[in-house]
């Protein structure tokens, strides 16, 4: 028997960028060249959603308002690709 796959995403073996890591107040996220944001979310350590934004060339994230911690990004560009990272929140 064949495993299904309908539903699945593409996960890019290409890395994305962010910065400052660790960060204080806000995260700068940048995809490969060529590629657009169409989404970026912020997850914590338990999975939850934090934050979810729309993007374009490049996308920053205020964290000012959450608290210190390991948090999980997940970035979906134009044509579907997700690209995904850790940062630390520290203040």
């Amino acid at each position: 028997m064949n495993p299904a796959t309908t539903g699945l995403t593409e996960i890019s073996n290409e890395e994305m960028f962010i910065y400052p890591n660790p960060v204080q107040s806000t995260l700068t996220i940048h995809l490969p060249a060529g590629q657009d944001v169409a989404v970026v979310e912020l997850f914590d350590v338990s999975g939850k959603l934090i934050n979810t934004q729309r993007g374009g060339r490049s996308q920053t994230i205020d964290v000012s308002g959450i608290h210190s911690g390991l948090y999980f990004i997940k970035a979906t560009d134009s044509s579907g690709r997700n690209y995904f990272a850790r940062c630390v929140v520290e203040k």
